[in-house]
């Protein structure tokens, strides 16, 4: 069933014209505004901000990109989702095929990543999913117009969020974080309100309120997407449900209103009526709940239209006051705005006007807008100065937000969406978590007046909806560190003990523990080397590289991503990376040869990649650290090409870098090419030091390297003859001389 925009203005401005503000009547529970004396409190504009088209799309209020400033999200007739700061500056947009009307936002982390996704329908027939950043992450096609605000909740209890939101196609849709259609219900009617959600029956599963607009059904599906019951009225009704325990039996309630016979309605958790109380007008405007005078039970506020009037009733559903004189279709919101300790109320009428009146139904203050109210106004501490802001849209495509004045402090309470959260329950959000009371009390058991349960510095929405820690420990992942020191200082995970799952936990990370090194625990690779910083710390096994201890495994720095500063990168070094070496991460010069792993990786200044691994690489017998000092190719064995190797040319004084093949240093008749081949010194002609040179030796074909093998020399052999006789006959001489002397001896 489709209405068309001009058919919705004329009805717009029908009603407003009709509307005859009526005098306060004499009934004594009736609030006479003429005999208030006026309080101190006021309201003036701050800021506003003009779209290009109407604004019916309650804006929701939240950090959205997690920078500790909020952000606004609303949509607009003029088909766009818009995101503006708490200054009133766009940040950005993002433009559907359709208006956007009535469909209000809801700001949710979908997937439990940390990050904040926008929920919201369009006339294009299509659910949308932007990120926080502007961009469609995803969008799921109905079958028809879809002016239905969307509920987010972990429905089946997986961990990751579920939408719920309905379409003029007659569905209402549960789609998962990733925009799946997980269940379709078909109410069989034209779905313009929120659905609620609430665990109606305390079995520990959600149970989804969803109202009709032709068709008078009020229908309860489990989470399943499987009707529990249904209640029909009279009367359609465009009022989304409330739920609560307005009897403090422990079982909930739920309270709406029907649009055509004007009655406001109390069943319990199995659609059977309690109560219900008549008004003289239509019931557009969704209950608000919240204990209004601080007596420990609750009171209900909506509004009417014709009749005009807004009331407060009891949990019994008997009137406490009513405020009259102006037609009412949408929402209150409530919050401590002067931080009395009392409640104030805040809602919007037909005639371009925003109310204020306390817990007694007395009138704080008016505001007059441009034009006409469409939204509920929403209550958030923009600025962070302790005061609430009041932010609403007008259908002159203008969003306002009121700063109060004469107020220093406001109360700790906020209403920052359409319904007060999420979970749509039109509950108040008493410690401004994003969790309303009621959902606080049955659903996730935390203090709804205490944002943060367990003190750890982390509010309760925040542990709930976002990051998925536990409310209840301050030390969810058991890793030493609070969750709020996590999220907060540290930006670590509260949930993993190992925020970046790198074999390190996140304290040991932070400080400078067992093993001495402070690394970052949302990066697994600190030093950006490739490796983990868990690999680095507690060993890389590779058993094959130099630096590897006696079971194989390296140690590196998970700071430096060049441990021993060579130039190459620790997991190049580790595991045979781009270079094909694998070398020692703690040594700079691997293989010795004076010069550094990455000089012989690369060409560096000498121009030539060596292995460096092998201190001499091209096997010549000079090491490359050598070669590049003599300025000699180190992958070639024969730098000049003289056939004789480096190594051996430098050995002997020689010139690697001339062809000094034919030289004869020694001038023993062996050019030095000769001397290479066969060993002997170039620089000594008779290398073996026997007398002969290494060329006679050579010719003769001896040895030239061993003194005892000569071949025969006649000239040597005539030396040695000639001294043996010299000495044969001194020797004989010296016997005929003792001869002589001894027949001498005789005769005397």
């Amino acid at each position: 069933m489709k209405f068309s925009r001009s058919i919705i203005i004329v009805l717009l401005l029908t009603a407003v014209l009709c509307v005859k503000p009526q005098s306060n009547s004499a009934k004594t529970n009736e609030v006479e505004d003429e005999l208030l004396i006026p309080e101190a409190m006021g309201v003036s504009e701050r800021w506003s901000y003009f779209a290009n088209g109407g604004i019916s799309s309650t804006p929701a209020i939240a950090d959205i990109n997690r920078d500790g400033s909020i952000e606004i999200l609303f949509g607009s007739e003029d088909n766009n989702i818009y995101c503006l700061d708490n200054l009133g500056n766009k940040i950005w947009n993002y433009s559907t095929d359709g208006w956007i009307y009535n469909s209000s936002p809801a700001v949710a982390d979908l997937e439990g990543d940390g990050n904040l996704e926008v929920i919201i329908g369009s006339n294009d027939t299509f659910v949308y999913c932007i990120s926080h950043t502007g961009l469609q992450k995803w969008n799921f096609s109905t079958g028809d117009v879809v002016r239905s605000s969307p509920t987010i909740v972990d429905l089946d209890g997986d961990g990751t969020m579920e939408i719920l939101i309905g379409s003029f196609d007659n569905n209402l849709y549960c789609l998962s974080h990733l925009g799946d259609e997980e269940w379709h219900y078909d109410i069989k009617d034209v779905m313009l309100t929120a659905p609620a959600v609430g665990d109606l029956d305390d079995d520990g599963t959600l149970e989804i309120l969803v109202n009709c607009w032709i068709s008078s059904n009020l229908y309860c599906i489990s989470h399943l997407g499987e009707k529990e019951w249904n209640l029909t009225t009279g009367s359609g009704s465009k009022s989304s449900p409330a739920i609560a325990d307005l009897d403090n039996d422990g079982t909930l309630e739920i309270i709406y209103g029907t649009k055509d016979d004007s009655i406001l309605l109390c069943i319990n958790h199995l659609g059977i009526k309690e109560w219900n109380y008549t008004t003289g007008g239509m019931i557009w405007s969704s209950p608000s709940i919240a204990d209004l005078d601080a007596d420990g039970t609750l009171e209900i506020l909506f509004g009417t239209q014709v009749e005009n009037t807004f009331y407060c009733l009891n949990h019994t559903g008997k009137q406490v006051w009513n405020h009259t004189g102006y037609s009412i279709r949408y929402e209150a919101s409530i919050a401590d705005l002067n931080n009395d300790g009392k409640l104030e109320v805040i809602y919007p009428s037909l005639g371009s006007m925003i109310h204020c009146i306390n817990s007694t139904g007395q009138k704080m203050w008016d505001f007059t807008a441009n034009s006409l109210i469409l939204t509920t106004p929403v209550l958030s501490d923009l600025d962070g100065d302790g005061i609430l802001e009041i932010v609403f849209g007008t259908y002159g495509s203008r969003l306002y937000c009121l700063e109060l004045t004469g107020v220093v402090a406001s109360g700790p309470q906020q209403w920052p969406c359409f319904r007060g959260s999420i979970f749509r329950t039109g509950n108040i959000d008493s410690d401004s978590d994003y969790i309303d009371d009621l959902t606080e009390e049955t659903i996730f058991g935390t203090d709804p007046t205490d944002e943060d349960t367990d003190n750890d510095l982390l509010n309760d929405g925040d542990e709930l909806l976002i990051f998925r820690s536990d409310p209840f420990d301050t030390d969810s992942d058991g890793d030493t560190l609070t969750d709020g020191a996590e999220v907060h200082t540290h930006q670590t995970n509260p949930i993993l003990a190992d925020t970046d799952q790198d074999g390190i936990d996140d304290p040991e990370e932070i400080i400078a523990g067992d093993d001495g090194y402070l690394t970052d625990p949302t990066d697994s690779d600190t030093d950006n080397d490739g490796l983990l910083d868990g690999a680095e710390v507690n060993g890389i096994y590779a058993p094959t590289n130099p630096a590897a201890n006696a079971t194989g495994y390296v140690f590196t720095d998970p700071t430096d991503s060049d441990s021993d500063d060579d130039g190459l990168d620790d997991q190049e070094e580790v595991i045979s990376g781009t270079d094909g070496y694998v070398t020692d991460p703690t040594d700079p010069d691997t293989d010795n040869d004076d010069l550094s792993d990455y000089e012989e990786s690369v060409p560096g200044e000498d121009n030539y990649i060596t292995d460096p691994t092998d201190p001499d690489t091209d096997s010549d017998g000079l090491d490359d650290g050598d070669e590049y000092t003599n300025e000699t190719d180190p992958t070639d064995d024969d730098t000049d090409g003289d056939t004789m190797t480096d190594g051996w040319e430098v050995l002997y004084g020689l010139n690697p870098l001339l062809n000094d093949a034919s030289g004869d240093e020694d001038n023993d008749g062996l050019s030095n090419l000769a001397e290479y081949n066969h060993g002997t010194n170039p620089l000594v002609a008779d290398t073996d030091n026997d007398g002969i040179s290494d060329r006679d030796e050579i010719d003769a074909g001896t040895d030239p390297l061993d003194p005892n093998d000569h071949p025969f020399n006649l000239e040597q052999w005539k030396l040695y003859l000639a001294i043996g006789g010299g000495a044969l006959a001194a020797l004989a001489s010296c016997v005929t001389i003792v001869g002589v002397m001894r027949r001498r001896s005789k005769k005397e």
